[in-house]
C-alpha cells in the first residue's frame, strides 16, 4: 500500500476502528522491524503512516454493500454507489475463516475515493454513476475491526435494493473479467487491481 494522497469518504461514514491485531495477522510487514523503519521514512516526508491511514479509511470511509458471489474461489463484490460499480476480492486464505461460506451471504465493504490519476481497468461504471470520482478503495471491515454490533447495525441500514445490485453486478463482472481478475482482500491491496500487487 503505498498511495500517500488525501483519499476522501462520502455520505454514510463507518465510524469503525482499526483492530491492530486483525490487520497484523494479514500484513506482517506493516509491522516490526520493517514496519517501523516504513513510520519513519514517511513521517520524515510527512506523510501518515500506513496504519493512521487505514484507521482513518474506517472511521470516514462511506459503508455500502458486499456480497459473496462466488465460493470456489470464494469471491466477495464490493459495491460503490458512487460509481455504481463493484470491486471483486478474493477471499486471502487469512480471511477465508471470517466469510460466511454462502452465496449472497452479506458483509460490508468501507470505500474510500480518488479524482486524481487513471481509473482502474477492472471497474466498470454503472448507469448510475455520479461520476465524480476516477475510482475507490473498499475495504471489508470484518476482516480489520471488532465492532461487531456497529457493523450490524450499518448492514441493517442499507435497503434490499443494494444488496440485489451488488449480487447483480458482481455476477457480471466474473462475466466481464473471469475469477482471475479478483483483487486480493487484505485491506492493504484491495485498492489495486490484483496484476499491481507486488510479493
Amino acid at each position: 500500500m503505498d498511495r500517500h494522497e488525501e483519499a476522501n469518504g462520502a455520505y454514510n461514514p463507518a465510524l469503525l476502528t482499526l483492530d491492530r491485531t486483525m490487520l497484523r495477522t494479514l500484513h506482517p510487514e506493516f509491522f516490526g522491524l520493517a514496519g517501523c523503519f516504513g513510520w519513519a521514512m514517511q513521517k520524515a516526508l510527512l506523510r501518515p503512516s500506513v496504519l493512521a491511514v487505514l484507521a482513518r479509511h474506517l472511521s470516514i470511509g462511506d459503508t455500502r454493500a458486499a456480497v459473496v458471489i462466488k465460493l470456489t474461489p470464494l469471491l466477495i463484490a464490493a459495491y460503490t454507489d458512487e460509481l455504481d460499480a463493484v470491486a471483486v476480492m478474493r477471499a486471502h486464505p487469512l480471511c477465508d475463516p471470517l466469510v460466511p461460506k454462502q452465496i449472497g451471504a452479506r458483509l460490508l465493504t468501507v470505500n474510500t475515493y480518488w479524482q486524481d490519476g487513471d481509473s482502474h481497468s477492472d471497474i466498470l461504471d454503472g448507469p448510475r454513476s455520479t461520476q465524480v470520482w476516477r475510482t475507490f478503495h473498499p475495504i471489508i471491515p470484518q476482516f480489520v475491526s471488532r465492532d461487531a454490533e456497529r457493523m450490524r447495525m450499518l448492514a441493517g441500514a442499507i435497503d434490499e435494493d443494494e444488496w440485489e445490485r451488488t449480487e447483480q453486478l458482481g455476477r457480471a463482472w466474473i462475466d466481464a473479467f473471469g475469477a482471475a481478475r479478483a483483487r486480493d482482500s487484505r485491506p492493504g491491496w484491495s485498492g489495486v487491481p490484483i496484476e499491481e500487487v507486488r510479493p
